[in-house]
Order: structure tokens, then C-alpha cells, then sequence
């Protein structure tokens, strides 16, 4: 929900950044919905699949969301847009500087918010 927001917040200018975080909040909220929904019925068909054993099907149904999960993170990686255009296409014709990861990083972590 929070890096949604952020990103909605960097993404969307200060006249629709609110209506921009409230879509994307319902959305969120329409997943919660549609997994409270869903994720018994994948239960019961893996309950189904392994005769009955409790134990292994709800650790098969883990899988599920795990593998949404990296479906998600390859789409995210592979969509390195901005509002100004694409990083690579900004970097290479030099209007972006190309920053170093770990600085990044290391303003991340000295952020005491970072921490709380």
C-alpha cells in the first residue's frame, strides 16, 4: 500500500495526486476483498488434489500468491517508466544522470525515518 501511494505521489501532479491515491487505494482494497474470496476456493482444490491432507494444502496455496508476487516484481522491473520518459532513454541521451546503487542505499539507510 505505502510504496503504491509513493508512487502514485511521484507519478501524478498535485491537482489529481489525491484522486490518484484514493483509486489506487480502492484498488488495494479490492484485492484484500477478491483474496478473502479466492484463496478458500484454491484451498479447497488443493484439499481436493492431495485427498484431504490439511497440512500439505495449505502450503501449497502459498505458492500462489508467491508466484503473483513474482510475476508483480518482474513487471515492475521491466517497467522503468517515469512521468518524464523511460531511466535508459534518459540516461543514454543525458538529460539523467545514471546514479550509483549503493548511494542510494546508503541514503536509505542513514534515513532514521527508514528505521521507525
Amino acid at each position: 500500500f505505502v510504496t503504491c501511494q509513493v508512487w502514485c505521489s511521484q507519478m501524478f501532479t498535485k491537482k489529481i495526486v489525491g484522486t490518484a491515491n484514493a483509486t489506487a487505494g480502492g484498488w488495494g482494497n479490492l484485492g484484500g476483498g477478491v483474496t478473502q474470496l479466492v484463496m478458500p476456493q484454491i484451498m479447497l482444490g488443493f484439499l481436493s488434489a492431495t485427498d484431504n491432507d490439511i497440512d500439505r494444502s495449505w502450503r501449497l496455496c502459498m505458492i500462489v500468491p508467491a508466484a503473483l508476487h513474482v510475476i508483480s516484481s518482474i513487471a515492475v522491473i521491466t517497467g522503468r517508466d517515469l512521468p518524464d520518459g523511460n531511466y535508459r532513454e534518459l540516461e543514454k541521451s543525458g538529460v539523467k544522470e545514471k546514479k550509483n546503487g549503493f548511494k542510494t542505499f546508503a541514503i536509505g539507510v542513514s534515513n532514521v525515518n527508514t528505521w521507525i
